[in-house]
Protein backbone atom coordinates (compact mmCIF):
# COMPACT_ATOMS: atom_id res chain seq x y z
CA UNK A 1 0.00 0.00 0.00
CA UNK A 2 1.62 2.91 -0.99
CA UNK A 3 1.86 6.52 1.30
CA UNK A 4 -1.11 7.90 -0.59
CA UNK A 5 -3.72 4.99 -0.32
CA UNK A 6 -2.81 4.97 3.52
CA UNK A 7 -3.94 8.57 4.27
CA UNK A 8 -6.77 8.09 1.91
CA UNK A 9 -7.53 4.88 4.04
CA UNK A 10 -7.22 6.92 7.19
CA UNK A 11 -9.16 10.16 6.10
CA UNK A 12 -12.30 7.64 5.07
CA UNK A 13 -11.88 6.13 8.38
CA UNK A 14 -12.04 9.59 9.97
CA UNK A 15 -14.93 10.84 8.09
CA UNK A 16 -16.34 7.33 9.14
CA UNK A 17 -15.69 8.42 12.66
CA UNK A 18 -16.68 11.27 13.02
CA UNK A 19 -20.09 10.59 11.11
CA UNK A 20 -20.96 7.85 13.77
CA UNK A 21 -19.84 10.67 16.51
CA UNK A 22 -21.73 13.05 15.26
CA UNK A 23 -24.86 10.46 14.24
CA UNK A 24 -25.04 11.84 10.86
CA UNK A 25 -27.04 9.52 8.48
CA UNK A 26 -25.30 6.83 5.96
CA UNK A 27 -24.72 7.64 2.86
CA UNK A 28 -25.65 5.58 -0.16
CA UNK A 29 -24.17 4.70 -3.23
CA UNK A 30 -22.03 2.66 -4.40
CA UNK A 31 -18.79 0.59 -2.35
CA UNK A 32 -16.70 3.27 -4.35
CA UNK A 33 -18.90 6.09 -4.02
CA UNK A 34 -19.98 6.11 -0.19
CA UNK A 35 -16.33 6.29 1.37
CA UNK A 36 -15.17 9.21 -1.57
CA UNK A 37 -18.71 10.67 -0.70
CA UNK A 38 -18.25 10.34 3.18
CA UNK A 39 -14.65 12.41 3.00
CA UNK A 40 -16.12 14.77 1.31
CA UNK A 41 -19.12 15.65 3.48
CA UNK A 42 -16.58 15.82 6.21
CA UNK A 43 -14.57 18.18 4.73
CA UNK A 44 -17.65 20.77 3.89
CA UNK A 45 -18.90 19.99 7.40
CA UNK A 46 -15.37 21.41 8.36
CA UNK A 47 -15.91 24.45 6.09
CA UNK A 48 -18.63 25.39 8.02
CA UNK A 49 -17.23 24.52 11.42
CA UNK A 50 -14.28 26.82 10.90
CA UNK A 51 -16.25 29.41 9.55
CA UNK A 52 -18.61 28.93 12.33
CA UNK A 53 -15.49 29.27 14.78
CA UNK A 54 -14.28 32.25 13.01
CA UNK A 55 -17.70 34.28 12.81
CA UNK A 56 -17.99 33.53 16.32
CA UNK A 57 -14.82 35.29 16.86
CA UNK A 58 -15.06 38.19 14.54
CA UNK A 59 -18.80 38.81 16.45
CA UNK A 60 -16.97 38.79 19.75
CA UNK A 61 -14.00 40.60 18.81
CA UNK A 62 -16.68 43.45 16.82
CA UNK A 63 -18.54 43.54 20.83
CA UNK A 64 -21.49 42.12 19.03
CA UNK A 65 -24.36 41.66 21.50
CA UNK A 66 -25.05 37.83 22.62
CA UNK A 67 -28.41 37.88 20.83
CA UNK A 68 -26.34 38.78 17.56
CA UNK A 69 -23.52 36.08 17.93
CA UNK A 70 -26.36 33.81 18.80
CA UNK A 71 -28.15 34.53 15.68
CA UNK A 72 -25.61 33.81 13.23
CA UNK A 73 -24.28 30.75 14.66
CA UNK A 74 -27.92 29.17 14.60
CA UNK A 75 -28.12 30.25 11.08
CA UNK A 76 -24.63 28.28 10.53
CA UNK A 77 -25.98 25.04 12.77
CA UNK A 78 -29.06 25.15 10.38
CA UNK A 79 -27.46 25.20 7.41
CA UNK A 80 -25.05 22.34 8.72
CA UNK A 81 -28.45 20.29 9.73
CA UNK A 82 -29.91 21.08 5.99
CA UNK A 83 -26.84 20.04 4.46
CA UNK A 84 -26.40 16.40 6.69
CA UNK A 85 -30.16 15.43 4.98
CA UNK A 86 -28.56 14.68 1.99
CA UNK A 87 -27.98 11.03 1.70
CA UNK A 88 -26.93 10.30 -1.89
CA UNK A 89 -23.36 9.85 -2.04
CA UNK A 90 -23.71 10.74 -5.66
CA UNK A 91 -24.78 14.13 -4.54
CA UNK A 92 -21.91 14.65 -2.54
CA UNK A 93 -19.31 13.74 -5.30
CA UNK A 94 -21.12 15.99 -7.79
CA UNK A 95 -20.48 19.08 -5.90
CA UNK A 96 -17.14 18.15 -4.42
CA UNK A 97 -15.47 21.49 -6.20
CA UNK A 98 -18.36 23.86 -5.19
CA UNK A 99 -17.30 26.63 -2.71
CA UNK A 100 -18.99 26.78 0.46
CA UNK A 101 -21.30 29.37 -0.40
CA UNK A 102 -22.29 27.75 -4.22
CA UNK A 103 -23.18 24.91 -2.19
CA UNK A 104 -25.11 26.43 0.49
CA UNK A 105 -26.58 29.00 -2.47
CA UNK A 106 -28.03 25.74 -4.48
CA UNK A 107 -29.92 24.31 -1.37
CA UNK A 108 -31.30 27.62 -0.42
CA UNK A 109 -29.76 28.67 2.29
CA UNK A 110 -26.63 31.54 2.52
CA UNK A 111 -24.01 32.60 4.89
CA UNK A 112 -25.69 35.62 6.83
CA UNK A 113 -23.00 38.48 5.88
CA UNK A 114 -22.22 37.43 2.37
Amino acid sequence: MSGGEHRALTREAAAELVAEMLGLPKLIGSPKQEPWALVIRDEKLQQIGQVRTDRRAACIRLEQSPAQIAVELVHLDAAIDYLTRYRTAGWWIDRRQMSLAALLAEVGTSLPWS
